[in-house]
Order: structure tokens, then C-alpha cells, then sequence
């Protein structure tokens, strides 16, 4: 299908780019222990520029120490974190990227251990209780006087933010952390101006916003993040997320970022691959029916035919699509160019999330991610006849990049049909999407003339 409203060109305030695809904040704890960029996080981030992304969200980026939200959490809580965020922005400019940094502070969704102080939040409400309240993590209620030291602090971020030649500045304002908690009734049980109903539980996020606007000036780019229901019993459903909408559409915000859920919603955080394709556009599609400001939509989007229908269905004005973008950093490209078939597909699989949470991001479908810094495919001086022994998505790989090094490749598979076992893995109800991805291998291999011999079981006689 023809992707001509995908790749038309778009603005959210002096924020210009080229279509409408954009990276979302996605963490990759590859900064240092202590914030700071590395050379591994910067490698991944001019990947995805180069691939021809609207714009790249940077993941979400600490204002405080005690806002921490994980040990290796990117911070530009002091001048030295953001001269290294400076670094980022250049490199990405210089790869012909957009970059918007997004800040937070994790609120109650953190723990001590991170932070080294008590954790806080608008009310004494812990995320999971426990019966043994001395294993919970109970927040400590924030103080007005604090909560106007933290909305400084986000001030002070989006400055350094906007000093460091970012393309615009995103407010973390979803998926239960501090700005959101304060606008979620199930977090916020305050009685005092902050609290209450939606006017009060805004009235924080509010202030904030109205102080960044007021430092950065009226052309920079302001973008907010918000959770346009956050599936869990008391908190926030599409209707408040409204009405939280219009109000800071009038408080200068550029445009609205919309996601969905919180710490506790469950799978919903990350859909999995039995949950439908585009969960959450109609949240998107609800918001942008009462303001006039650009919707961003997310929510396993996986590939470009689909992204051009929300738009021109009129359900949002640009598309989030994460995932789809740590599979193949070079959708975009690929996409604009009509080589829809050559783009590694996301099997929304959640290794990058299980991986995350061990360690650093990585990928099932694509070794590279997180790793570009590492793996440079270089052609070999002297060309090799190799042979790969099976055809399921490891030997695949191999013989993708082997002869990708200018090698002479045979591949041997004794079954008829390349993909292996994981054939197999792909025929329970809505697994079927792992036949995307070994698909897509097929072609790959074949499209470098590799030679494959099918019903062909290798022996050592030969």
C-alpha cells in the first residue's frame, strides 16, 4: 500500500521532520552507574537516526537523584550529566536525527536501593502492598514546599535540556510515575490543594508545566506524556485523561504523547503478542477529538501499513512505534523506499523487556541491538567457502552475515521447509507472528544468493 500521509512531513512547534514515525522514550540502562551517557548508548541512538525516524524520544531522563527509577537510569540532574546529553544531541544531529529528551522523576515507583533515600509521592499509598508493611515500599507524602522544589528541578532539567541543542523536551507525565501519580486517584488520596478532584490532582503537573514554558520560552518544543487509562480499578480512564488533556493543551503544551498504564496494570505495560495490534490507538483517537494541539499514538504498532491507517483514519497525528524500531532501526528507510518485505519484524515477543530488567536492552530478532558499537560488519580479505549446518533462525543469522562478509555460503536442512523448531513454536493460537520473522529470514538468505539444500541431512561422509 502506499504510505504517502506516513511520510509526509510534520511540526510540533519548530520540531520539523520528515514523516510521521516517532521513536518513543524507551530505557536501555546503558548509561554509567552514576547517569552518565556511554559510547554503547550513543551508538544505538544515531542507529535509529540514520534509519530515518521523524524523531528520536530519548529515554526517560532523571531530574533528581531521588526520582531514580533503575541503577543505570540516564540522569541530567547536574551540569556534568548534560554536557554528556549535549554529546548525545550532536551525534544524533550529526546522523541527520531529531532528538526530544524526556525527564522524570519515578515518584513511587522506585525503591530506596536506587535512590538511597526514602522513596515519595503524593499520598503514603505503596505500589504493591504487602500484609507485612515493613516489606513495603510506603512512599512518604511530598510537602508543598518539595513538591515546589521538584517542579524546580524539572525546570532546571528542561533548561539543560534546551542548552544541550535538543530538538524539544518531553514531561513524563504517564505509567504511574510522580507527575502522573499526582493526577491518578489511585495514587492521590490528598486532601489538600493538590489533591481532590481533577483540577487539584493536576495542579502539580500544571506548575510544572507552566514553569518550563515560562524558562524555555514560548517556540521551544514541550511535549507531555500521558496514560490515557491506566487499567487498574480507581485510576484514570480516558474521560478524566480528557478533560487532563484541554487543560494542558491551554497551558502551552505543543502536543500530547498518549500511552497507557501503570507500574501494577499487568501485561497491558508491554503487549504481548496475544493482545491485539494497536491496543491503544483509540485512546489517542479519544484525546485528539477534544484538542487541536498533535496526538502521538503507541501501542504495538508493529509495521508501517498499519501506522498509515491510524493516520488516515484520523486517530492521530504521528505514531510511536518502539518496539518496531529496536527490531530494525532502519524501518523508516526501508519503509519510505517500498522495501516493506526487507524490514525485520517485531514478534512483540518481550525479550527486550525481560532483557531490560537483567541487564541492558537487547533484542530477540536482532543481535545488534545494543550492541552497535560492537558489531560492525566488515567484508573479509580472503573469502571462505563455509558451510551452515540447519536452517532454524540461528543458522539463518549466521549465513546472513557470513555472506554479508563476502563468503561462499551452503546451507544444509534436513526438513523441507527452513525455521526449525521454531516452526513449531509458531502454531499454538496468535503465535503465528514468529512465522513473520523466520519468513523474513527466508528471504533474507535468499535474496544473498546463498545456496540452500532443502530435505538434505549433513553427514560427516560429506
Amino acid at each position: 500500500m502506499k504510505l504517502d500521509r506516513l511520510f509526509s512531513s510534520f511540526h510540533i512547534g519548530t520540531l520539523e521532520m520528515q514523516n510521521r514515525i516517532v521513536m518513543p522514550p524507551m530505557a536501555t540502562n546503558n548509561a554509567t552507574s552514576e547517569g552518565f551517557v556511554t559510547e554503547r548508548q550513543i551508538a544505538y541512538y544515531v542507529e535509529r537516526a540514520k534509519g530515518g525516524v521523524g524523531y528520536i524520544t530519548v529515554e526517560h531522563t532523571g531530574i533528581l537523584q531521588q526520582g531514580k527509577a533503575s541503577p543505570n537510569m540516564l540522569m541530567i540532574s547536574t551540569e556534568e550529566h548534560a554536557s554528556q546529553i549535549k554529546k548525545l544531541v550532536e551525534v544524533v544531529h550529526g546522523a541527520g536525527g531529531r532528538i526530544v529528551i524526556q525527564i522524570n522523576h519515578a515518584g513511587r515507583q522506585t525503591s530506596p536501593s536506587v535512590t538511597g533515600s526514602p522513596i515519595v509521592g503524593p499520598s503514603p499509598i505503596p505500589v504493591i502492598p504487602t500484609p507485612d508493611p515493613s516489606k513495603s515500599n510506603v512512599p512518604r507524602e511530598l510537602s508543598v514546599s518539595e513538591i515546589h522544589e521538584i517542579t524546580k528541578a524539572f525546570t532546571v532539567a528542561a533548561e539543560r535540556v534546551k542548552k544541550a541543542g535538543a530538538d524539544g523536551v518531553e514531561l513524563h507525565m504517564a505509567h504511574g510515575y510522580l507527575l502522573c501519580s499526582f493526577l491518578s486517584p489511585f495514587s492521590n488520596r490528598r486532601t489538600d490543594l493538590y489533591g481532590g478532584d481533577i483540577h487539584g490532582r493536576a495542579r502539580f503537573p500544571v506548575e510544572v508545566l507552566r514553569s518550563v514554558r515560562s524558562s524555555v520560552g514560548p517556540s521551544f518544543p514541550i511535549i507531555c506524556r500521558l496514560s490515557g487509562d491506566e487499567y487498574v480499578d480507581g485510576g484514570l480512564k480516558i474521560e478524566e485523561t480528557k478533560e487532563i488533556a484541554g487543560i494542558l493543551e491551554r497551558e502551552g503544551a505543543d502536543a500530547l504523547h498518549i500511552s497507557a498504564c501503570n507500574a501494577v496494570s499487568g501485561y497491558l505495560n508491554h503487549p504481548p503478542y496475544y493482545v491485539e495490534e494497536g491496543i491503544f490507538v483509540h485512546l489517542a483517537q479519544g484525546i485528539k477529538s477534544v484538542v487541536d494541539i498533535p496526538v502521538i499514538t503507541v501501542g504495538r504498532i508493529r509495521n508501517p501499513a498499519m501506522a498509515e491507517e491510524v493516520l488516515q483514519e484520523g486517530k492521530a497525528d504521528l505514531i510511536s512505534m518502539g518496539r518496531a524500531l529496536i527490531a530494525d532501526p532502519h524501518m523508516p528507510a526501508k519503509a519510505k523506499e517500498g522495501r516493506l518485505k526487507e524490514i525485520t519484524p517485531c514478534i512483540s515477543c518481550n525479550r527486550c523487556i525481560q532483557t531490560l530488567r537483567k541487564g541492558a536492552v537487547r533484542c530477540a530478532v536482532n543481535p545488534e541491538t545494543g550492541n552497535e558499537s560492537q558489531f560492525e560488519l566488515r567484508k573479509t580479505d580472503r573469502s571462505k567457502k563455509v558451510w551452515i549446518i540447519g536452517g532454524g533462525p540461528g543458522g539463518l543469522k549466521a549465513a546472513e552475515i557470513a555472506a554479508q562478509r563476502g563468503h561462499q555460503l551452503t546451507l544444509f536442512e534436513r526438513h523441507h521447509q527452513l525455521g526449525g523448531r521454531m516452526r513449531l513454536a509458531a502454531v499454538p493460537p496468535n503465535k503465528g507472528i514468529l512465522n513473520d520473522f523466520l519468513d523474513y529470514l527466508d528471504r533474507r538468505v535468499r535474496s544473498l544468493g546463498i545456496t540452500i539444500e532443502l530435505g538434505k541431512e549433513f553427514t560427516v561422509d560429506m
